[in-house]
């Protein structure tokens, strides 16, 4: 199966600390098995192993600030050579969760994830599920690349460079341009 977006049973809670209480966090650990490669950017990624997920959250400046840290090894097609390569990704990011009241307006966020939760609906654990898929998402790379030295393949016959030369002759000149060769071009002066 293709994921393309959060599958259902991705369930993520966390306690929170007690509310308003600036000195207390929580933190969690989960291990998830994923069975699913994730398509993004018209790319797919295999799991090599558990997803990893830490958690911790602390009440700062009035709103409850998440941190989720994300470790995972993927496999992917080389975007130079198409040979699978393994990618290993930690990454983290910051949410701050905001109460606000019943039917109020969510303020400008600018430049950071803020997510409203209304007040009456405060709980003692909160659902960070969706933020976990959004930073899983987030850390995928847009270009896997197997090695920074990838020399791709050969644009004659196609045979990955990664194994070795091709033997196909390499004269730099692509044979549907040499006509241009051949051009001369006056120079005019105005």
């Amino acid at each position: 199966m293709l994921l393309t977006e959060k599958p259902s049973d991705w369930i993520f809670e966390l306690e929170t600390p007690e509310l308003g209480e600036d000195t207390g966090s929580t933190s969690r650990t989960w291990q998830k098995t994923v069975d699913s490669s994730l398509s993004y950017n018209s790319q797919e990624f295999s799991f090599r192993g558990p997803l990893q997920v830490y958690a911790e959250a602390q009440w700062a400046d009035g709103g409850l600030s998440v941190e989720i840290s994300v470790e995972m090894t993927l496999s992917s097609s080389c975007s130079r050579c198409l040979g699978q390569a393994d990618i290993d990704i930690m990454n983290d990011f910051m949410y701050l969760y905001t109460l606000r009241k019943k039917g109020g307006p969510p303020e400008d966020s600018g430049e950071e994830e803020i997510v409203f939760v209304p007040v009456d609906s405060w709980r003692k654990t909160i659902n960070i599920s969706d933020q976990v898929w959004e930073t899983v998402i987030m850390s995928l790379p847009l270009r896997v690349i197997c090695s920074p030295d990838c020399k791709g393949i050969c644009p004659l016959c196609g045979k990955s460079l990664r194994e070795g030369e091709c033997g196909c002759p390499q004269n730099g000149t692509d044979p549907r341009l040499e006509k241009l060769r051949d051009m001369k071009i006056a120079d005019t002066e105005e």
